[in-house]
């Protein structure tokens, strides 16, 4: 998968889940149409949407060239594959008694996993902006932690934190491949 293809991945996610958070946050605050069916209808969307991105971008997906190409690519691969898992876990969790309520920390989870792989691509392409955005999924960790009560606020800041340090990097890393 060339590096390209998971800038198109990488923002694809940042604004199918990002627009999800933040219509789940408006929802919370009684401001969506939609009311309750905001929930479902976001989930379905946003997964469904993603998905068929996923597929298609795969099959079109070349292997990428280059050691540092091809550890960035590795890296992002690999969460994607963690936050797969840990959803799993988290599902099985739930199915095992700890309620609904243990999926308010996934975006936790899933934001230390981000900060972990910028972290790596701060290191192999020793740019700033990578170590700025691990930084920033860092933070959200410590901001969405002390949201958590307030779970329309975390899912507005949620939402926040998808568009900026998903989305964009996502279309950074597109416009980096397309100028080398």
């Amino acid at each position: 998968m060339q590096l390209r293809t998971t800038g198109q991945l990488y923002g694809l996610a940042g604004l199918c889940y990002g627009l999800y958070a933040l219509a789940c946050g408006f929802a919370l605050l009684g401001w969506s149409p939609l009311g309750d069916a905001t929930f479902w209808i976001g989930t379905l969307a946003s997964n469904g949407v993603f998905c068929v991105g996923v597929i298609v971008l795969s099959v079109r997906a070349k292997t990428p060239e280059g050691v540092a190409n091809r550890a960035l690519t590795g890296g992002f691969a690999g969460v994607g594959i963690a936050n797969a898992v840990a959803a799993l876990g988290f599902f099985l969790a739930q199915r095992t008694g700890l309620g609904a309520e243990v999926w308010i920390l996934f975006p936790m989870v899933v934001a230390a996993f981000q900060g972990a792989c910028w972290f790596l691509a701060a290191l192999v392409t020793r740019r700033l902006w990578t170590a700025v955005i691990a930084a920033g999924w860092y933070l959200s960790v410590l901001v969405l932690a002390l949201l958590i009560s307030m779970v329309w606020a975390y899912m507005l800041v949620l939402g926040a934190v998808l568009l900026l340090l998903m989305a964009l990097p996502g279309w950074i890393l597109i416009r980096s491949a397309s100028n080398p």
